[in-house]
């Protein structure tokens, strides 16, 4: 039965569709700059809101999602850098573009097609769509705002030492608050696929094919949930704070768990590779719909039988019942005397019993 189970999962992952194909809806500029280069230029008549943590600008008919970035901003700055245990950095210059173009033109550099958002750590710069530009599916704005938070602030504390990849996006995604069940779900089908990467490598960079990625980034992200849990707020921390100083990512973990790499690692994977969640986690909407249905048809098979077998069950019943019916009638008349016909009038009354002697 469990081997008949996993055929038919396996199936049923191959066949359905893989949600959220956008994994990355965010870029991170490679690039490192010049702190003092000067910033875009804000085009002419553009609203400006400045904090102590961030500037806001954009055109003025985004004044109020202005203030609202600008509120919010001036809340998670301090608060996602305290989580890291990393300085807040400079002031960021947060950018939102009213218009598809503005978007693109604005950057130091044109960005990927697909983002939503971007993050210039060392520049300390954000770039957000309006709502007006931004599909109905995508991730609340102050959602992605506090993601390229994350990128900036972070990138600020490690300098000019790159972040590693799966810190940056496991950071961001948990931090945000977009470790979700597609999360789960994404590591779930690289279990049932080709397994999980190592930390090991991870830590030596993404795949470049789209699934591969998507899979990297669900394992950063799971990875950093998992480490926050065992090891308390001071373990993640401690790993950001290390790797910041340039150590390697096994004496960091060293310094935050006081275990070893592999040890670590084992124990991160076990719980994927060793137990039943792996199953459970692949039920997406499309999956569940297809065990319903599965489901639904073996289990109106097994009603359909147990209410055929009710029927024959009672058709039986009654057939002994009729046949016992007749059977009591033929022989109460089989002991019944037969009696001439006569005519009562208009009433009938029994006859009273003739007595032996006019018998004769």
């Amino acid at each position: 039965m469990n081997s008949l189970f996993k055929v038919l999962l396996g199936f049923l992952l191959l066949v359905s569709p893989v949600h959220g194909a956008e994994w990355a809806r965010t870029s991170i500029s490679p690039e490192l700059a010049r702190l003092d280069e000067a910033p875009p230029a804000y085009p002419e008549g553009w609203w400006v809101e400045e904090g102590i943590y961030a500037e806001v600008a954009g055109h003025p008919r985004e004044r109020t999602t202005i203030r609202k970035v600008l509120e919010h901003a001036e809340r998670s700055v301090p608060a996602l850098a305290e989580k890291m245990g990393v300085a807040s950095g400079r002031r960021l210059r947060i950018y939102v573009t009213h218009t598809a173009d503005q978007f693109q033109s604005l950057q130091p550099d044109r960005p990927p097609a697909w983002a939503d958002a971007t993050a210039w750590p060392h520049r300390g710069l954000i770039f957000l769509r309006s709502p007006r530009i931004r599909p109905g599916s995508a991730d609340p704005l102050l959602q992605v705002l506090d993601h390229e938070i994350v990128h900036a602030v972070l990138g600020q504390a490690f300098g000019p030492r790159p972040v590693p990849r799966w810190l940056q996006e496991g950071l961001a995604q948990v931090l945000s608050g977009e470790y979700s069940p597609e999360v789960t779900r994404e590591i779930a089908r690289g279990v049932m696929g080709t397994g999980l990467s190592s930390l090991e490598d991870l830590s030596s960079g993404f795949p470049a094919d789209p699934l591969g990625a998507k899979r990297a980034y669900a394992q950063s992200a799971d990875f950093v949930a998992w480490l926050n849990k065992e090891g308390g707020r001071n373990a993640v921390r401690t790993m950001v704070g290390e790797l910041a100083k340039g150590a390697g990512l096994g004496a960091a973990v060293r310094r935050a768990t006081g275990r070893s790499l592999d040890e670590v690692d084992a124990d991160w994977r076990a719980r994927w590779e060793t137990s039943g969640v792996k199953w459970i986690a692949l039920a997406d909407e499309g999956i569940l719909w297809a065990f319903a249905a599965f489901a639904l048809a073996f289990g109106a098979i097994g009603v359909k039988r147990r209410n055929r077998r009710r029927l024959e069950e009672w058709a039986r019943e009654e057939a002994l019942r009729d046949a016992l019916l007749q059977m009591t009638i033929q022989r109460w008349r089989e002991t019944q005397v037969s009696e001439p016909e006569v005519d009562a009038g208009p009433f009938w009354a029994h006859p009273l019993p003739t007595s032996d002697t006019e018998h004769g």
